[in-house]
């Protein structure tokens, strides 16, 4: 588990690219991104991407 920092990722889910910000994590297969904070989003704070499915990762800092 390696920490990445501050990430944007943008990814493939159900064929279209999206994107995920905060701070990011290496866990193996996934990436672990802890989301930056958002007045709309409220059932969840933490994603966890497949590898599989990355197409980029940026590092911010």
């Amino acid at each position: 588990m390696t920490k990445l920092g501050n990430v944007k990722v943008i990814y493939l889910a159900d064929g279209k690219k999206k994107s995920a910000g905060g701070k990011g994590e290496d866990m193996g297969a996934f990436i672990k991104v802890n989301l930056n904070p958002s007045k709309r989003r409220t059932k969840f704070n933490t994603v966890l991407i497949p590898w599989a499915n990355v197409v980029k990762v940026i590092v911010l800092e």
